[in-house]
């Protein structure tokens, strides 16, 4: 966790270092709130004549920009707060702002687990103090394993902007086209459910661990 904290350091030190764009998202749809809870809105808006959804949640936090970035690289924690996550673990460390990491996603049966390699590449906002880490699924980068469905799609960022008054806003976005074929419970699970549950325990993980 100490390494993370002195990551962070050096990202604001190094403003010369070269930037990654941030990713687009879609535009031209409206989004639907689909669920209110907890200070946590949970969005959906989906992309016409295709099966991509686009997931958008949004908090605030008492932690500090600093803090959020530190969890957020502890990969080794996310089974801890991330919802229905079986496993998770760093494979490579690019640079001090980009890791690929291996997760697997616990589906209930008769459904095959999912998982992805994720690519995680932080970017910061000299403007605001604040900091986007952009994720992109890579689902080649190594072979897939037996019984488990690899992700075909799965690209967003986690955004973190301080406030005046203590606070970070929270800013989680990505794409899916996992509804297709599945069970309306099983969708919710990982597209609304799933997000609010994270994002809340991101929430108490961060206090938990000042």
């Amino acid at each position: 966790m100490k390494f993370y904290s002195l990551f962070f350091i050096f990202l604001f030190l190094n403003a010369d270092y070269p930037l990654y764009h941030s990713i687009t998202f879609q535009s031209g749809t409206e989004w639907k709130l689909k669920k209110d809870k907890n200070n946590i809105k949970v969005y959906l808006r989906e992309s016409d004549g295709s099966s991509v959804v686009e997931i958008k949640v949004i908090t605030t936090v008492k932690a500090s920009v600093e803090k959020l970035v530190e969890v957020l690289y502890d990969i080794d924690s996310y089974p801890d707060w991330i919802s229905n996550l079986e496993t998770a673990e760093i494979l490579e460390t690019v640079s001090k702002r980009e890791i690929y990491y291996y997760y697997q996603a616990d589906v209930p049966w008769p459904f095959r687990n999912r998982d992805d390699v994720m690519r995680f590449v932080l970017e910061e906002n000299i403007d605001n103090g604040g900091v986007t880490v952009v994720f992109s699924g890579h689902p080649d980068y190594i072979p897939v394993k037996d019984k488990i469905v690899r992700l075909s799609l799965n690209k967003g960022h986690w955004k973190f902007t301080p406030r005046s008054n203590g606070e970070t806003k929270i800013d989680y976005r990505f794409f899916t086209n996992e509804g297709k074929g599945y069970p309306k419970w099983i969708v919710n699970m990982f597209i609304i459910d799933g997000p609010y549950e994270s994002v809340l325990n991101l929430k108490a993980f961060v206090n938990k661990h000042k």
